[in-house]
């Protein structure tokens, strides 16, 4: 059975399996692994497989789920700092004009669509393991400029 005769899951099903369930998400992607083989297998090359798929599938999974839910707390977090500034602003009598609002919400922009662009192509920079120091601090710039530039996205609706 090839990869396109292989029943397959939708994104969102996909996607909700991945916060919900993820155990079976994994068992849901090694079957379709094991059945996208070209050829027919025999039952202790399946086994072999099945494992090496199960810790692969496993690694990938845990590793999306934890940048999953740590970019949800960043972007949590921004929103928040945004929230208690624009109260504080507030409660001390500063207006908003229209002039700054603008330049919180250009600066905002500016800020992401830089952090999107100054991401190195990964296969520049990609190794086996993925944990070398350049390609954490190329992942750690773009997430700071994210929370950078969201910072005064929210704080333009905030304030």
């Amino acid at each position: 059975m090839t990869a396109h005769e292989t029943k397959t899951i939708s994104t969102g099903w996909a996607i909700a399996l991945l916060v919900f369930a993820p155990s079976r998400l994994i068992a849901h992607s090694v079957d379709h692994a094991i059945r996208s083989q070209p050829e027919v297998l025999q039952p202790d090359r399946e086994k072999k497989l099945k494992l090496e798929f199960e810790a692969q599938f496993h690694k990938s999974v845990s590793l999306i789920r934890s940048t999953f839910f740590s970019s949800l707390a960043v972007v949590a977090g921004a929103i928040v700092a945004a929230f208690v500034s624009g109260a504080m602003l507030q409660a001390a009598g500063i207006a908003k004009s229209p002039d700054w609002n603008a330049w919180l919400q250009y600066g905002g922009i500016g800020v992401l669509l830089w952090a999107t662009l100054a991401r190195v192509d990964y296969s520049a920079i990609q190794t086996w393991d993925g944990g070398t120091l350049p390609e954490r601090v190329d992942l750690w710039l773009y997430r700071l400029l994210y929370m950078v530039g969201s910072y005064p996205l929210a704080l333009s609706v905030a304030w």
